[in-house]
């Protein structure tokens, strides 16, 4: 009889050996032996740390799946589970939505547990079964094995009780005395997060519009945008949002707008990609400033102060009070540099219906030119003429900066845009628009393939790139319309960068280019009006675009405009590397002499401009491409 009993006893060891954990408990998992090595969430993986007793994120339940030792691992304040262990050798062991089954047993080492993914077969005697390991920077992915100590974990019941999210009193810990927010702890997830917030509005009076890549701390309080509300108004809240199909997130936004640092408005949202809610400011309320907090928590809690898990934005709020409509006011950023008015209104303020759009014109003085609009520390517009849609208050600021170098009277043409589409601004040497002169732009003869001679066709771009003929002769020809009639010139600059290859500003180095400057009635009369040879053009790649730019000046005979008046520059590069000129500019300055009649430049000296088939200028008797009465012939 006592051999029977031996023999049962025998049997049930290695039973009662095996785990048997309760799915609606909670639970923690230590390494072996090693007080500050508790298994926690940590982001998208698994970290090793001191136990955080109020802290979900250390706290997991061993969910039962129905076969023999098999669990989900799923984590407390994430709701997220420990996936696949088998994987690199060595890498973490990631956390994610989809449950995995995880065989967790003793194996041949009583009271401590393996835990190892139920996708493989499950060795403890080799090296052939991965599961969870300590490793120096968290949970990884290593053999089990009897011996092995890092792969020995004591798991153990915890006192643990989450709490509702759907019920949490977020301000119970708040005293109402202390005129203070509570910043929530946590821990940063960047699975989810807002890459834009607007709050706007009828009832906003100073809008919100915030654009951001993944913070880099669980708590974002932002200032550079003050945010003004209308007592009694309703305000928009619209935001995009990243990682929307995680698992567990939630999107709630509070708002405190009687300012006692409590929240006493909170809109749980639907979690999805454009995340939208709506807020209603009290009739009577007495603050001065106010909060909006935004959570975006990967637990589903909703508490406004409570731990979070992912990421928390807020935005103070100013009161004030408004008729329905918005007050624009604009100025100057300093006395005597220029003047700003607000098209069809006497004076620098004025109501407009919500809305309504609005122009507003700078205009510089002598001295100075106008750079841009700005509204608080946010640049509007480039152009001194601006038209805005009235929707919030506006304080626009037109920044008007001195001028360097020459300032003498000219009509400006700048460039932007160089290697696709140029675009051309008219203004004059203070950087004002000028209404009614327009210009296009032309590159002639044809672009030609390097080393070839072989037209490309024709091209847009001021700036070429490398599979064009560098030491090729460029025309870039300007025909201006409607150039004032009274406006005779004697001198044009030209504003003229090298750029490398690829068109970048990389290296400082000086390349030779001759430059010559043309000036006629049409395209085909062009006359000579200066030129300079070996003149040296840096690379400087410490600036770009228009600050990289050189001027050089052009001075012949006094010439008489015409409408059009054509001015083409000639540049070529003399060095052999392969550097390129890109034209960013041309001024035309204006003389207070009288041009001789033969001066003009509606005088013809040519009746045919003729280029070689490698684009440089030839006499009319030579083989290759003319151009005559605007168009391209073939001369034999």
């Amino acid at each position: 009889m006592k051999k029977i009993l031996s023999f049962i006893v025998m049997m049930l060891l290695p039973v009662v050996a095996m785990a048997a954990f309760d799915g609606a408990k909670y639970y923690t998992i230590n390494r072996n032996g090693e007080s500050a090595s508790f298994i926690y969430q940590n982001g998208t993986n698994m970290g090793i740390g001191s136990l955080s007793k109020d802290n979900g994120a250390y706290y997991w339940q061993l969910i039962p799946t129905g076969a023999a030792d098999t669990y989900y691992i799923k984590n407390a304040l994430t709701g997220q589970y420990v996936q696949t262990s088998k994987i690199t050798l060595s890498s973490l062991v990631s956390m994610g939505d989809e449950p995995q089954e995880y065989i967790i047993s003793n194996g041949a080492t009583a009271g401590y547990y393996f835990l190892a993914s139920a996708d493989q077969t499950i060795d403890y005697d080799t090296d052939s079964t991965l599961g969870l390991n300590k490793g120096a920077n968290g949970v990884v992915a290593y053999y089990i094995k009897t011996g092995r100590g890092n792969s020995y974990w004591d798991i153990k019941e915890a006192d643990y009780s989450p709490s509702d999210p759907e019920t949490s009193t977020e301000d119970d810990d708040v005293c109402p005395n202390v005129a203070a927010y509570r910043l929530p702890c946590g821990t940063l997830s960047t699975r989810t997060y807002l890459s834009e917030i607007n709050i706007e509005g009828e009832g906003v009076l100073g809008e919100l519009h915030y654009n951001a890549s993944a913070p880099t701390s669980r708590h974002t309080l932002y200032t550079a945008q003050r945010i003004v509300v209308a007592a009694g108004g309703e305000v928009d809240f619209k935001a995009k949002m990243v990682g929307y199909n995680v698992k567990g997130a939630a999107v709630t936004v509070y708002a405190d707008f009687d300012g006692d640092r409590q929240f006493e408005q909170t809109v749980k949202t639907e979690v999805q990609e454009d995340i939208t809610a709506k807020l209603k400011v009290p009739a009577d309320t007495k603050a001065i400033m106010g909060r909006i907090r935004v959570r975006v928590d990967q637990s589903g809690s909703v508490g406004a102060n409570a731990d979070v898990y992912g990421v928390c934005y807020d935005f103070p709020v100013y009161f004030g009070t408004t008729d329905g409509t918005r007050t624009l006011t604009v100025k100057a950023n300093g006395d005597y540099r220029g003047s700003v008015t607000i098209e069809g209104v006497e004076g620098t303020t004025a109501n407009f219906k919500r809305g309504e759009e609005v122009t507003v014109v700078a205009k510089a003085v002598k001295g100075y030119r106008f750079q841009e609009w700005r509204k608080g520390r946010n640049v509007v517009a480039s152009t001194a003429r601006y038209t805005t849609t009235m929707t919030e208050d506006k304080e626009l600021v037109a920044v008007f900066v001195p001028v360097s170098g020459d300032d003498s009277e000219c009509i400006r043409f700048t460039f932007s845009d160089t290697h696709t589409n140029p675009v051309c601004m008219v203004t004059d040497q203070d950087g004002n628009l000028i209404e009614g002169v327009s210009v296009s732009v032309t590159l002639s003869p044809e672009q030609y393939q390097k080393n070839t001679g072989t037209a490309l066709g024709g091209q847009t771009d001021l700036t070429p790139n490398s599979g064009r003929d560098q030491d090729v002769p460029r025309y870039v020809t300007l025909c201006i319309n409607d150039f004032p009639a009274d406006y005779c010139f004697e001198t044009i600059r030209a504003r003229i960068a090298a750029v490398t290859s690829l068109g970048a500003f990389s290296t400082t180095s000086s390349r030779a280019f001759d430059f010559s400057v043309y000036t006629g009635s049409t395209a085909e009369s062009l006359v000579l009006l200066a030129s300079q040879t070996g003149v040296n053009i840096n690379i400087d790649g410490k600036s770009t675009g228009a600050n990289n730019t050189h001027a050089w000046s052009f001075t012949g005979a006094v010439q008489a405009p015409t409408n059009p008046l054509y001015v083409q520059v000639e540049m070529t590069n003399k060095t052999g590397y392969s550097v390129y000129s890109s034209l960013f500019g041309v001024d035309v300055l204006k003389s207070d002499k009288q041009p001789d009649a033969v001066t003009t430049v509606s005088s013809t000296t040519n009746d045919a401009v003729t280029f070689d088939l490698f684009g440089r200028r030839v006499s009319p008797a030579y083989h290759g491409i003319v151009i005559q009465d605007g168009k391209k012939l073939l001369r034999k």
